[in-house]
């Protein structure tokens, strides 16, 4: 199962769906937030570290679709910043 691609869905979907902008996904840092979504689930990201446009994290809130992701709080995760759709300081 792929992570949504927060920048796909804001082009084909704009008066839905929000993402950053390229300069600010370019200025993502390590203790940022950011949010994703996976299975119809959208929860925040500890970012752990940032490599290029791979952002390594924790999973930082409970997650109530488990089933059907697989992910857990805390859980190590590793998505691209085509994935974000929102970034929190």
């Amino acid at each position: 199962m792929d992570f949504e691609n927060a920048q796909k869905m804001k082009f084909l979907h704009p008066e839905i769906f929000s993402a950053p902008s390229e300069e600010e996904l370019n200025n993502i840092k390590k203790d940022n937030y950011v949010k994703v979504s996976i299975a119809d689930e959208r929860f925040w990201i500890l970012v752990t570290k940032v490599e290029k446009s791979i952002i390594h994290g924790l999973v930082a809130n409970k997650l109530v679709m488990t089933n059907d992701h697989g992910y857990n709080y805390k859980d190590n995760i590793t998505v691209s910043t085509d994935n974000v759709y929102d970034i929190q300081n």
